[in-house]
């Protein structure tokens, strides 16, 4: 008996305005019965707007549910901002004796309002490590894991997953879209990508979208067929041609000294062993690539590195050949050190321009709180121009795609010229031609400058010909990882 397919969705002439600036206009679209949809674009599409309005993170006229919209759920870098955020506004550590304030382990945040989680899912997850640690302190990918689990504990009909993949491992992603196939069976999912080779295998049609404005719609074998999907993803990337005249060198440091050592270097938060006596060094100008599974403790890495955790002082610890504790202060090192991650980026959701974020970094400031002088601009402009983005320095920060934002952050990292350029999961929500661009990008600063990358990623397009050093976090069955360091001629 063949199915009647009937509307749960239907959006007619549907508009979405932000901030008095139109985005999605006269769009029409539904959903059916049996149907699992794939939105697809690159960067700046519309594909997370579109997802806003089905999950009701946005208003607008024109959309009509035929289902209990409590019955869509969705996970997407907006979800995952947003319980950031909630966390940042509830952190109680300054009136806690100890400073530290977990706030709502992974657990709570998944059970929250009452709901249970079963045993199996928590086992597919792989997150029964984790269950009692603050969500604001697990690795990117386990924060997306624990997302999913989130909304498959509210009993779902449509769910809407937005970037699911980015920020997982090769594992995790293996597991995530075993368990999406198995959904898919009896949940209506919907899911957006940037790229063809992310389609899951049980999306039945697809809507392919381009500047906000539908490109093609409908079942997937016409839709892949056609001419219009094909030329969606042709555009060659810009590559930087040469470093801007304001370019200035870094303080200079003699290549082949160490700018980083640690020796059995430990972290850990209560009884959970994070990093488990490292012993590794970098000398300028090398470029490594810092690799490993979900949760191995690469972040952890990261923040000693850039200051951000205290639990760098009293050890074997030099920074710039200087023992972490010893007198320095955090932004003496701060001003020697440029960074692009996926946490920076979500803390960035003032209403600001990004010619004012990418000045923000002379500061090393979240937002601009201080005038900049003529000099500051000019080299942030400089920088926009050199990266291709001039056009956006007059756009306000969370009007910018995905790609456009992690491209502003690496204006930002590279204002100040700094010794070290920190990279983690640079690519991450990145559609090809972005990646493409990116890579091109820092392939260049590598041989332009004398600076030091640290290259964090489990994906292929870290395998880049400047990289010649390899730190990877190696799961065993202590409460740590252990660590293998090599290094190619």
């Amino acid at each position: 008996m063949t199915n009647i397919k009937s509307c749960l969705i239907k959006l007619e002439n549907a508009e979405l305005q932000l901030k008095q600036q139109k985005l999605l206009e006269n769009f029409s679209w539904e959903l059916k019965t049996h149907e699992n949809w794939t939105f697809i674009g690159p960067n700046g599409a519309g594909k997370s707007l579109l997802a806003g309005l089905l999950s009701q993170r946005y208003k607008s006229l024109g959309v009509q549910f035929l289902l209990d919209p409590k019955k869509i759920q969705e996970v997407s870098f907006s979800t995952v901002q947003e319980s950031l955020d909630y966390e940042a506004w509830n952190d109680d550590s300054e009136f806690i004796e100890g400073g530290f304030d977990k706030g709502r382990s992974v657990k709570e945040f998944i059970c929250e309002g009452g709901y249970t989680i079963a045993e199996h899912l928590i086992l597919q997850f792989n997150l029964q490590k984790f269950l009692d640690t603050g969500i604001k302190f697990i690795s990117n990918g386990e924060m997306r894991k624990a997302h999913i689990l989130r909304a498959l504990v509210r009993d779902p009909q449509v769910l809407i997953l937005d970037g699911i993949y980015e920020g997982l491992d090769k594992q995790s992603k293996a597991q995530i879209s075993q368990i999406i196939e198995e959904l898919s069976q009896s949940i209506q999912i919907i899911n957006c990508v940037q790229d063809s080779e992310q389609i899951p295998e049980s999306s039945t049609h697809l809507l392919c979208l381009d500047q906000c404005k539908v490109i093609q719609s409908g079942p997937r074998s016409r839709v892949q067929n056609s001419r219009e999907f094909e030329r969606l993803f042709k555009e060659p990337p810009p590559i930087p041609q040469q470093l801007p005249a304001s370019y200035s060198c870094p303080e200079i440091i003699e290549k082949g000294s160490e700018i980083i050592r640690m020796r059995d270097l430990s972290v850990k938060y209560g009884e959970k062993v994070v990093i488990d006596q490292l012993t590794w060094s970098v000398k300028a100008g090398e470029h490594w690539c810092i690799s490993g599974p979900n949760g191995a403790g690469k972040t952890t890495l990261l923040s000693l590195i850039s200051a951000d955790n205290p639990q760098g002082y009293g050890k074997d610890f030099y920074l710039f050949g200087r023992k972490r504790g010893s007198g320095e202060s955090i932004w003496d090192i701060k001003k020697r050190i440029g960074i692009v991650t996926t946490e920076l980026q979500l803390e960035y959701h003032q209403n600001i321009f990004a010619l004012d974020v990418v000045v923000s970094g002379f500061f090393d400031s979240i937002g601009l709180y201080r005038e900049a002088d003529a000099s500051h601009i000019q080299i942030a402009r400089d920088w926009l121009k050199t990266l291709g983005l001039s056009q956006l320095e007059s756009i306000s920060f969370e009007k910018l795609s995905y790609g456009e934002r992690r491209s502003v952050l690496l204006a930002r990292a590279m204002v100040k010229s700094p010794n070290i350029l920190i990279l983690d999961e640079p690519c991450q929500g990145l559609d090809k031609r972005n990646r493409t661009a990116l890579m091109n990008t820092v392939a260049f600063l590598a041989k332009e400058t004398d600076m030091t990358i640290l290259y964090v990623s489990h994906k292929a397009e870290a395998q880049l010909d400047f990289i010649k050093s390899h730190l990877e976090f190696i799961p065993e069955d202590n409460p740590a990882y252990s660590f293998s360091i090599s290094h190619k001629v």
